[in-house]
């Protein structure tokens, strides 16, 4: 993936995280989760960072695998990979938005544009079988004509590029659900990642 340059507009202080974390075990499995972003600060505690986020770190990829699996976006993936029959070691995991900003401020619209293209060439690189896709700024980017016309309400099922994609809520929601749907929902996303 090193050869995907990212063109975006973000700023000249951004590191662009275009590889994602491939699990040790992907090549069985062939399963992507596509998040919305990362979060610098998480990855700045991870470094021992202070103030604004260095770019010019060499341990960031790294850091950045760490940070996730700390963070509590990491705690519940892999508790739902655990639901499962997984780990995070099966999956591939990456993001829509790419860059990781300054002050971990929220992107702009018009920054997202890049990124969804590095994200089609990520994925046609990887070639998933299936994936699971989490949460409303994937899903509006990466179906774009889709999003416009057809609301989300908890479980959506597209093909991206042909294939099979489950598109459900940011791991947040699950902890408004009430405790029977959310079994329900848990119960199609083990069934769409293990048929």
């Amino acid at each position: 993936m090193s050869d995907i340059i990212c063109n975006n507009s973000c700023s000249d202080r951004v590191f662009c995280y275009n590889s994602g974390i491939k699990g040790k075990y992907y090549d069985d499995k062939r399963i992507m989760f596509v998040l919305h972003r990362s979060d610098s600060r998480a990855i700045k505690k991870d470094l021992g960072i202070e103030g604004l986020f260095r770019v010019e770190d060499m341990q960031l990829e790294n850091s950045y695998d760490e940070a996730l699996r700390r963070s509590d976006t990491g705690r519940f993936l892999r508790w739902l990979t655990g639901y499962c029959g997984m780990t995070l070691d099966d999956v591939y995991i990456t993001n829509m938005f790419k860059c990781l900003i300054p002050d971990d401020r929220e992107p702009r619209y018009s920054e997202y544009g890049s990124c969804a293209e590095l994200l089609r060439r990520q994925i046609l690189d990887v070639k998933p079988e299936k994936i699971l896709v989490f949460g409303m700024k994937p899903y509006e980017y990466m179906f774009p004509e889709i999003y416009k016309t057809q609301n989300f309400n908890r479980l959506k099922f597209e093909r991206y590029e042909n294939i099979p994609a489950l598109i459900i809520n940011h791991p947040r929601r699950l902890h408004g659900m009430k405790r029977i749907e959310r079994q329900k929902y848990l119960i199609e996303i083990r069934n769409f990642l293990k048929s």
